[in-house]
This record gives C-alpha cells, sequence and structure tokens, in this order.
C-alpha cells in the first residue's frame, strides 16, 4: 500500500473515531449533561443549567426554561422556586395552569413565601380565616409584600399589645426587606412619633 492510501485510511478512521466520541458526548458535553439529566438529581440539572449560562451556546435561554421547568416538575425545590418566581414576574408566560398549580402547591407544602402570600391573595374574599393564616405563614417567611400586609392589619387592631409585637415590627421588617410601601409608613410613623420611638 502506498504512503498516500495509508494516510487516507488512517485520517478517514480519525474522522470516523472523533465522529463516534462527540456522538457519545466524551468531546460533546451536550450530550454528557443530557444523559446525566436522567438520574434525576439536582446536581445534574444545577451542572448543566451553569454551564450552559457560562458558554450562552445558541438557544441556551430557552433550554435552561425548560430544564427550570422539568427540575420544578420532579419537585427539586430550588428550580420550583425560580420558575415560579418567574411566572410571577411575568418572565414565564407558557407555563400551563396544571404545572403552575402542582409547583404552588409543592411550594405550600414548603412554606415558601411567595406560594404562600398568593394563597393568602386567593382566599382572602372566600375563606379569610384561612388567608390570615396563610397571610401570617408568608410573613414568617420574610416575604415583604406578606410582612407589609400583615402590619397594616396589626395597626389598625384595638389591643395596642398587638400593635407593638407584630405591628411595627412587621412593618420595619418590610422595610428593611426594600418594600417601597412599608418604607413610606415607617417613615410616616417616625415623622408624626405615632407608635415608634
Amino acid at each position: 500500500m502506498s504512503k498516500l492510501k495509508i494516510s487516507v485510511l488512517i485520517l478517514g478512521l480519525l474522522v470516523v473515531a472523533a465522529a463516534i466520541i462527540w456522538k457519545t458526548g466524551v468531546l460533546n458535553p451536550v450530550n454528557r449533561f443530557e444523559r446525566n439529566l436522567e438520574s434525576g438529581t439536582e446536581s445534574a440539572y444545577r451542572e448543566y443549567i451553569d454551564w450552559l449560562l457560562k458558554t450562552q451556546r445558541p438557544g441556551w435561554e430557552s433550554r435552561i426554561q425548560e430544564l427550570c421547568l422539568e427540575a420544578a416538575r420532579i419537585g427539586i425545590t430550588e428550580y420550583e422556586k425560580k420558575v415560579y418566581d418567574q411566572v410571577l414576574t411575568g418572565e414565564l408566560q407558557s407555563l400551563s395552569e396544571a404545572t403552575f398549580s402542582s409547583i404552588h402547591k409543592s411550594l405550600l407544602g414548603k412554606n415558601f413565601g411567595p406560594s404562600l402570600f398568593r394563597e393568602y391573595e386567593i382566599l382572602k374574599g372566600t375563606d379569610p380565616s384561612r388567608a390570615t393564616d396563610y397571610l401570617l405563614k408568608a410573613a414568617e417567611q420574610r416575604h415583604p409584600q406578606a410582612l407589609f400586609t400583615a402590619s397594616q392589619q396589626f395597626l389598625q387592631h384595638e389591643d395596642p399589645d398587638l400593635v407593638n409585637r407584630y405591628g411595627i415590627p412587621y412593618l420595619r421588617k418590610s422595610a428593611e426587606a426594600g418594600y417601597a410601601d412599608a418604607e413610606y409608613n415607617l417613615g410616616m410613623l417616625y415623622l408624626t412619633g405615632d407608635g415608634v420611638p
């Protein structure tokens, strides 16, 4: 065999080997990440999403959303929270109501502040007692809007002990978290000296 034929044969074998290696994921990280997802572990999702964020390959944003949804559907809390927040802020609009409801119920059981406050909003007109329970749970989780809403209810209470014990501290925590209405109301209390030193 001539040197040229041997070189062409070796080159052909190298191309085939490279294609096999690429396809199996040794050189193609996407395939490796996709295979790792089958384990369903939080680390597999986190590694893939982190890699997509670093490399920003074509289609990376939509794939990150898909991965977050998949992770949320199998109950990985970090991604449930991420997807939930994206729906509430309007960043993610293509989520079915059934999927959102499933994530919402899962996060309620995990005492996630935004889902607790949303449940309060849903129930306040039909079941005020249960709604208040959710509001207070959300406030315990330091949800700024829940803290503010609860503070307003306590500040209107006739019992000065409840006002001092919950109303002003909740308002202060909400303001410290950057909730604008709470900052304004706390400022007005300081200005008037009403209930604050």
